[in-house]
């Protein structure tokens, strides 16, 4: 920075804009077949061979078209009146998990009157011959604590492995006393599979200018729902195109602080890759390095209107001279330094002391 007066202060200044990215990923649902147990609930009725098993309170688990994960239908259990406490299983029919090698039970739920929620939700496995006693799922698959019911539609994942040899009874047990009501929906039962990438959040780079040397830290957020993260990947386009690709440590919160001694824009996205290859990728960030430069106003900080003075500039690093930088003088004009660093303007007539901008880029 150079500072000059005769009736003109000069400083140096920077300004820049960077653009906000966005991040963009999608999912799919997998298309059930022969092979696999699969239920949509979109016959508008109790599915056959499916068993609802009440308390005898007025509410137990129903179809509804009021929401859906998929389609137009799914089964809910609803809260009854104040001071009735239920006590709601919904049962499949039996399920043979003998022909999977590693069996999974996937579906969808989500709950609203979260807030009231006041007894547990359980998943119950039964490997009786009966699909109507309560006592004989003595198996807890899943248990949901009161207030963990999540309020948009999740996928859950539940390991039946320990049952690959049994034909099995599932349950979902519903208990409350005026609480919450559950939504169930795409229910899978099969060979375990994950179609829903990764995701990758709160994507920060500081400061999105810097100087050449200076640290730059982009951070970020990655996470997968169920398989686990396999790569985890920033991907750099430097200023003279060439590209690097950084494996990253396994984490949830992901660090990258370096410096850069190459001045320019660079560019950068995050790809995050699961174990199944499902895959998730940022819109392009970038941020910038400049060049650190010393200023100096000759011939001396304090220059009468009508004079000449001259602007040197040299790299911060080096203390070199800095050919063809563009200095712009306030809005007298611009101009770029010759091989010694040099540029020249004359001041112009003002009626009183009077502060300039110096601009070097």
């Amino acid at each position: 920075m150079g500072e000059c007066q005769l009736r003109k202060n000069f400083k140096i200044g920077i300004s820049m804009l960077l653009a906000i990215s966005l991040l963009f990923t999608s999912f799919a649902i997998l298309a059930s077949d022969d092979d696999n147990f699969f239920e949509g609930f979109e016959g508008g009725t109790i599915p056959p061979g499916w068993t609802v098993l009440g308390s005898g309170a007025t509410k137990t688990w129903e179809i509804t078209d009021i929401d859906s994960h998929s389609g137009s239908h799914s089964i809910i259990c609803h809260y009854d009146n104040i001071y009735i406490t239920q006590d709601e299983w919904l049962i499949t029919p039996a399920i043979n998990l003998s022909k999977y090698d590693n069996p999974y039970l996937i579906f969808w739920h989500r709950a609203t009157w979260v807030e009231n929620d006041n007894l547990p939700n359980y998943i119950l496995i039964s490997t009786n011959k009966t699909q109507d006693n309560k006592n004989d799922f003595n198996k807890t698959v899943k248990k949901f604590a009161p207030h963990t019911l999540p309020s948009n539609w999740k996928r859950v994942f539940c390991d039946l492995s320990d049952y690959k040899n049994d034909t099995v009874y599932i349950a979902w047990r519903y208990q409350s006393t005026h609480g919450e009501i559950w939504y169930i929906d795409d229910v899978y039962v099969g060979e375990y599979f994950d179609d829903i990438p990764p995701t990758i959040s709160n994507v920060t780079v500081t400061p999105t200018i810097q100087k050449i040397d200076e640290y730059v830290n982009i951070s970020w957020e990655a996470e997968d729902n169920e398989s686990g993260l396999k790569d985890v990947l920033l991907n750099i386009t430097f200023p003279n195109s060439s590209v690097y690709e950084i494996k990253m440590t396994h984490g949830s919160h992901y660090y990258h602080n370096t410096t850069y001694s190459l001045n320019g824009t660079y560019h950068f996205y995050i790809k995050a890759v699961d174990k199944f290859n499902n895959t998730a990728q940022t819109s392009p960030f970038s941020f910038i390095i400049k060049r650190g430069f010393n200023v100096t106003v000759y011939p001396s900080t304090t220059i009468g209107e009508g004079s000449n003075f001259t602007v040197r500039v040299k790299d911060e690093k080096s203390d070199e001279p800095v050919e063809n930088a563009t200095v712009k003088f306030g809005d007298e004009g611009e101009n770029t330094t010759d091989s010694n660093g040099k540029v020249s303007f004359t001041a112009p007539d003002v009626t009183n002391d009077t502060n300039y901008t110096i601009l070097v880029s």
